[in-house]
């Protein structure tokens, strides 16, 4: 008992309660930004972006992001035009026209019918690599016309923007229009949710802090600092096959090879295999005999 109240023992005691309080207490300011910065944030709602032509009235588009594709860096929306259409009451009806600066597609909306709901994608800007805070961007135009030919006349478009997109964060607005371009100019772009940037950084932050556990756990018992225990043997290979585990854990885990892994999985990997390799040396040179 008196062991116990030393002087010695009682410092180191306070210096572990006053370094986990520390810990405890940065834990605690991160915890209560991370949550107050989600609690700001609004949620996804419909927007409205629109075009006017001085005595026309605009013909009326639903727009619905749909899905992301960050290999093939695509967005898929679904466009719907509402029956209520007075443009495309006339002979003809009308076309709209889609481009994202890399294709073009034109859409036809008869006058006697509604048009039926249809999907289009838009190709993006941006890279995977930078996973997980790769955005995506891309500049859209959609345009609309009225007859044919010579009697060719351009119409106003309102587009009405439904942004929710799972699991990323999505924003159609409008953007100033560049020469030669005749239609409404939007801007769309997309990023992943704070929750999954916190997510993915605190997963490989976890891995991080296994590697230099299971290096330490080698080094020790390489330079005979600490006794030899067998079953370290058993946890170091474990945390060799649990950090790939996580990895793949992470929300919208990418294909191997983005720059987070380059910088710490792939070290996280060496790391724990050295440490595993340190220590079966060591053992194998002061392992107890059978």
């Amino acid at each position: 008992m008196a062991d116990i109240f030393s002087p010695s023992r009682l410092g180191g005691t306070s210096q572990a309660v006053a370094l986990a309080s520390a810990c405890l207490s940065i834990l605690l300011v991160l915890y209560l930004m991370f949550f107050a910065d989600l609690y700001r944030r609004p949620d996804a709602t419909e927007s409205q972006v629109a075009q006017t032509l001085e005595g026309r009235p605009p013909l009326d588009i639903h727009i619905e992001m749909m899905s992301l594709d960050p290999i093939r860096q695509t967005v898929e929306a679904r466009l719907n035009f509402p029956e209520r259409r007075a443009d495309a009451a006339q002979a003809g009806g009308a076309r709209v026209r889609l481009s994202d600066g890399g294709f073009v597609r034109e859409l036809h909306l008869p006058a006697d019918r509604a048009a039926g709901a249809t999907s289009v994608e838009f190709g993006l800007d941006g890279s995977i690599s930078a996973y997980p805070f790769d955005v995506y961007r891309t500049d859209a135009l959609i345009a609309a016309f009225a007859g044919e030919g010579a009697q060719e006349a351009p119409l106003a478009v309102q587009l009405t923007v439904w942004e929710r997109l799972p699991a990323w964060e999505a924003r159609v607005v409008s953007r100033p229009a560049r020469p030669g371009e005749v239609g409404l100019p939007i801007s769309i772009e997309a990023r992943r949710p704070p929750a999954h940037v916190v997510f993915a950084l605190i997963v490989y932050a976890v891995m991080a802090v296994i590697a230099v556990c299971g290096l330490a756990i080698g080094v020790l018992a390489a330079c005979g600092v600490r006794k030899i225990e067998a079953a370290f043997a058993s946890s170091l290979a474990g945390m060799l096959f649990a950090a790939p585990m996580l990895r793949n854990a992470m929300p919208g885990a990418p294909p191997l090879g983005v720059a987070a892994d380059a910088y710490v999985f792939l070290w996280v990997q060496v790391a724990l295999m050295i440490g595993l390799v340190l220590f079966i040396c060591a053992w194998a040179r002061r392992g107890s005999p059978p």
